[in-house]
């Protein structure tokens, strides 16, 4: 592989921006995640040459946390199920060398849904967050 996919998914993000999410979200979802994924596996084979390869992956992720945080809805069980197994296996594929830039990503598809996730809640709600009490 070679810069080539640094080069897709860069335009993915671009576009991606143009969506119209507040009338269709869920097939951005569901884009970004197969977009996530597929960096994930590429990761090994991407030369650091290629420019902007770490940026691509922090853009990545941090648009689809952002969709996420605009959902107005719950996110269909197939769907959810489909982005958290695909995260957790990016999440390991990237900590494999190194990277965590999936974290938030990760810790936000740990939960049942977006808006079940008790420390984003408590965040939202001004409230100290469980893990921060002691």
């Amino acid at each position: 592989m070679s810069c080539h996919v640094v080069i897709c998914l860069q335009i993915l993000v671009e576009h991606a921006g143009r969506w119209k999410t507040e009338e269709e979200p869920l097939p951005l979802l569901e884009a970004y995640t197969v977009a996530i994924l597929s960096y994930a596996k590429a990761t090994s084979c991407l030369s650091s040459e290629c420019e902007n390869v770490p940026l691509v992956l922090e853009n990545l992720a941090m648009s689809c946390l952002e969709l996420l945080l605009r959902l107005p809805e719950h996110v269909p069980g197939a769907l959810w199920g489909e982005f958290q197994s695909s995260i957790k296996l990016a999440h390991g594929l990237l900590q494999e060398n190194g990277n965590t830039q999936l974290h938030m990503l990760s810790a936000m598809a740990q939960a049942p849904g977006v808006w079940n996730n008790t420390t984003l809640c408590s965040i939202l709600s001004n409230e100290i967050p469980e893990i921060d009490r002691g």
